[in-house]
Order: C-alpha cells, then structure tokens, then sequence
C-alpha cells in the first residue's frame, strides 16, 4: 500500500508538472510572438493604436474647444467642464439686471433727497468761522458720486458681471471674482470680447470671503454684492452683510433646497440655524425661503443691522432675495416681531404661527421688546384631525417683496423698449404678474388640491373658494410658483367648513372610519352656511387674465448644472453638498 502510494503522488506530480510546463510553453510563445511583432513593426496594430490616440485626441479637443455664448448684451467664453454655466439661470440674471437698474435709481432719487435735507440744514445753521464740517456733509455739499461699486463673488464665466456693466448705468467698478483660474482666465477672455465694458468689468482671482472682508470698513464697503455660488450661500453671508454699505443692496441665490425645504434637516440647521419643513410640500419651498431670509436677519443683527426685502421669490429649483442692508441697531431689535416658528400638522396641511416676540409701547418714546404669548394652540394635537403637531423654523414672517418694486419692474418691462432684448421677457412678465397679486405679508398657505387629497374628493373650484373669502373681507390670493396655493388671512376654521361642504355635496371615496379625513368631516360646518358658497363660479380676477403666461412649463432637464471642475486641486466641498446635489439630481 505504501509503494503504491508513493508511486501514485509521484505520478501525479509529474502530471502538475507537465501540464505547467505546458502553460508555461505556452506563456512563452505568446510572449516571442509580441516580441517579434515589435520588432519588425507591425504596421497594422500600429495604425489601429494611431486610430483610437487620434480619435480620443480629437475628443479631449472638442470637449476643451471653447463656444461663444450670447445672452442680453454680452458676449462670454464657454468651455464645458472647466466653468460652470447654466443655461436656466438666464431668468436670474434677467431678474437681476431689472433689480440693479431700479435699485441705482431709487438710490440716486434719495441721494438727492439728503442733498436737498442737508443744504436746508446746513443753511438753517451756519456753522461759526474757523470751525471745519464733518466729512459727511461736506461730502454731501460737494455732490456725492453718482458710480455704484459691485462684487459679484462667483462670477464663473463673467456673463452677470458683464452684463451689469452693459444693461445697467452707473455701475463701476465691477468685480468679477473667482477663486478659480480656469475661471479667472475666462473672465478675462470675456473682458476682451466685450469692448464697451473693459473700463467698468475686472477680473479677479481671490476667495470670496476673504476679498469681502478687506472690504467691511469705511469707504471701501460695497454698493452691491451679489452671491449666487453653487449651492449655500450660507458661510459667505457673515462677510457679505459686513462689507455692504449703508442702504446697499444684497443678493443672494441658493440652491440647497433639499436642506432649505427637503429632508436633510440637520444640514440646514448647522448652516442657517433653523429645522426645514418636510410636510405638507405644498409651502414648503417658502418655509425655505424664510428660512434662508431670517438667517440674513441674525446676521444683520449681530452687527446692529437689519435687511430689508425688496423682492424673494422661489424659481424653478433655487431662491434668489434681493435685500436693502441699512444700520440701525433699534431696527435690529425690532426685528424679533417678525420672527416665528411653526407648528404643521403630520397629517393635514394646517399650520400655525408662534411669534418669537413683540413690542410693546411704554409712552410716545419708550417701548421695549417683550416676549410673545403662547403657545399657538390649546392643545398639542391639531384642533381639526388631532393629529400630532411637528415644530419648524425660526422663519421669517414680514413681506417677501415690496409692491411698488413690483409694480415698477412690471411697468418698465411693458412700456420701456430698452428690455426688448431680455431673453426672459415674457416669463418675466408673468412671474411679475402673478407676483404683484400675491399676499406678500401673509406667510404661508394652504393647498386646496391637498386638502381635497386628504378628504378624498376632487378639488374644487378655487375661484369660488376665493370669492367665498372675499365676500367675508378677507384677503385672498393664490403664490407666484404654486397655482392652487390659498394665502390668505382667513382662520383656518373657515377653510375647513368650504372644504366640509364641497366632500358631502360633491361626494367622498373609501374614507376610513378613523383616519383624519373621518376626524374633520366629523365636525359640522359652524362658520358657513350651505347657501353662501357658489361652487359654480369658474373665473375671477386671479385666472381671468389671459395676456401673460402665468406659469409657463419648464424645459426639459431644466435643474441645477453639473459643477465643473476647473484647475482647483482637491476642492474642499461643504458637508453634505454630495449627497444633496445627488439627492437633487434624482429628484429632479
């Protein structure tokens, strides 16, 4: 047994052998092969290799061959993958040439109101001889400058710097700052191809943060700084409000929504301080909003500051504000009465408002900011399916525009010919239309067609609804991006009552016998009657105006672009923008 079983390894190890020796062989033909074809030079793998190096060649040139982009009246350097640019922030940019254009007016109407108020002053009280005057009204008797300073801190390819400089009047100098090269250098390439604004437009490669603060003391503070980077903008605000001078204007754009209105709860608490609102999606976009409009509050606060919005609107997939940044440090302390927090149903859309404090008059001269009373309800479930109430905010609770901003942008744009050329025009026209009917000072809204979903019945006819609410004196209208939004200051209660009587008239399907739908229907309609409704009314002022596209559709992949990579070199991103561009591109 012994002698067979060493004959038998043997055997076996000379098979293992063999057959490597094999494969070896084998290897090492293939090998002289390779060889020999090197040698003498194998014309055809050669031309196949040249083939596929020149094609990838011919790619990498087409993809860094750089296009030319027109957009209003500028000309910029394009090259895909090295300088982020959107095609569907040109309604942005449009919005912001017409805002600049009205703000350097409105500001040189009350520059020469202080002209005026310190001449009657001064001539009302002569100063005595040998006394100097302070520099200000020294500077206000010589004629202040009628020139306008911008920094836009993310210029990228250059196009809003420069068309500021060709749409609007009496800006210089214009900073366009990037602390890209790749980008540098096509600002500048930009520069060139634009002659009318190589005096006013200049390019520069910095942090933003860091040319900001250089520039938060003394003269050389900022007329207008606009933010518009790829993503938050929250650490760079701080810098921002302090290098805006008095009465200067402040843009910023954000386009976080996941963590301004999504679920990402955390981030957007670590960057503006406040809880986002994931229920219900109708108002959550403007709980977002006012979000993002109390934090440049807090930030004002801190520095005896306070902003005050001119126009904040939500578009597409991002929010642009356009705020007036004056110093008062009573101001600032007044601003707590227009901070709030928000309690929202997890189960229907109801919400309400828990004001953060007031201000209370002691006499013609004295007041004093007191703590508001609350809470909001009596109890903590929700008066209407008790269900359990969710806390959001702070967000801010005063107007989101200004009407007579508004209605100036809105008339320029329909009887100055000089915004003819404005690739947005008639989006423009409609956004500002609806925008001009909406309740600016009420914040938030219900949704007719989710609290229809929620009873389980078609949705009824809004205009009836808003006619109803009218009828009773209240103010009543729809949201400049949510076309079956209700604003209004009308008690929730009363909604509920029309919402009561359309379910039983109009019909209910597979509704639950303990659900929130059965809860509310349980209660009987107390502050309406049947016979004041007309649920047969179809039109009223709100959708009767057929000249404008009110809400026009979107264009297909219309969303945030992809962010290019430039020359930067291990690019430190802000935590949690992967995810959220990833999560936003999804949904999307």
């Amino acid at each position: 047994m012994l002698v067979y079983f060493q004959k038998n390894i043997s055997c076996r190890c000379f098979v293992i052998s063999r057959s490597f020796c094999t494969v070896a062989s084998l290897i090492e033909r293939e090998l002289l092969k390779i060889q020999s074809k090197a040698m003498k030079g194998d014309k055809d793998g050669y031309a196949v290799d040249n083939m596929e190096t020149s094609a990838c060649s011919r790619d990498e040139e087409t993809q860094q061959q750089p296009e030319m982009i027109c957009e209003g009246k500028a000309k910029v350097v394009y090259k895909s993958g090295q300088v982020f640019y959107n095609k569907a922030q040109a309604f942005n940019r449009d919005l912001s040439v017409l805002m600049l254009d009205y703000f350097v007016s409105t500001y040189l109407k009350e520059l020469e109101q202080d002209k005026k108020l310190q001449h009657s002053r001064s001539l009302s009280c002569q100063p005595k001889a040998g006394l100097k005057r302070c520099k200000y009204a020294q500077w206000m008797q010589e004629g202040a400058s009628n020139h306008f300073s911008v920094f836009e801190a993310f210029s990228a390819t250059g196009l809003r710097s420069i068309r500021y400089a060709a749409e609007v009047p009496n800006l210089f100098p214009i900073i366009a700052n990037d602390m890209d090269e790749a980008a540098y250098e096509t600002i500048q390439q930009s520069i060139s191809l634009n002659a009318n604004v190589q005096d006013k437009v200049f390019a520069n490669l910095g942090e933003a943060t860091d040319v900001m603060y250089k520039h938060r003391l003394g003269a050389s503070q900022l007329d207008i700084i606009d933010l518009d980077p790829y993503g938050t903008a929250a650490p760079f605000v701080d810098a921002a409000i302090q290098s805006v001078k008095h009465r200067g204007l402040l843009c910023v754009t954000s386009t976080d929504m996941r963590s301004l209105a999504g679920v990402q709860g955390g981030i957007c608490f670590a960057r503006y301080g406040s809880v986002p609102c994931t229920w219900p999606k109708a108002y959550r976009n403007e709980v977002g909003l006012r979000i993002l409009l109390n934090f440049l509050q807090q930030t004002a606060s801190r520095y005896g500051k306070y902003v005050e919005p001119l126009l904040a609107v939500f578009i597409d997939f991002y929010v642009r504000v356009f705020v007036r940044v004056h110093e008062s440090g009573l101001e600032a302390q007044r601003s707590i009465q227009h901070q709030a927090y928000v309690y929202a149903c997890s189960s229907c859309p109801s919400y309400f408002l828990q004001p953060l404090g007031a201000i209370k008059n002691y006499g013609e001269a004295n007041e004093k900011v007191v703590c508001a009373k609350g809470p909001p309800v009596e109890q903590q479930d929700c008066p209407y399916c008790h269900s359990q109430l969710s806390l959001h905010g702070p967000i801010y609770t005063g107007p989101i525009y200004q009407s007579k901003v508004v209605e100036q942008l809105l008339h320029q744009l329909e009887t100055d010919p000089k915004w003819s050329y404005l690739p947005c025009k008639d989006r423009l026209r409609g956004f500002l239309t609806v925008l001009g009917h909406e309740c600016a000072d009420i914040p938030l809204f219900v949704d007719s067609n989710d609290m229809s979903k929620l009873l389980r019945t078609s949705p009824p006819p809004q205009a009836a609804i808003r006619e109803v609410l009218r009828k009773r004196g209240y103010r009543v209208s729809t949201c400049h991006w949510k076309p079956t939004a209700l604003k209004t200051d009308a008690p929730i209660e009363l909604l509920w009552d029309i919402m009561r009587i359309w379910a039983r008239r109009n019909g209910m399907n597979n509704i639950k016998p303990h659900d929130a739908a059965s809860r509310i229907l349980a209660t009987e309609p107390v502050h309406i009657s049947e016979d004041e409704i007309n649920f047969e009314i179809r039109k009223d002022a709100l959708n009767s105006c057929q000249s404008v596209t009110r809400y026009p559709p979107l264009e297909k992949h219309h969303g945030p672009g992809k962010r290019a990579t430039g020359k930067r070199k291990g690019t430190k991103f802000i935590p949690g923008e992967e995810e959220e561009e990833k999560d936003l591109e999804d949904e999307l």
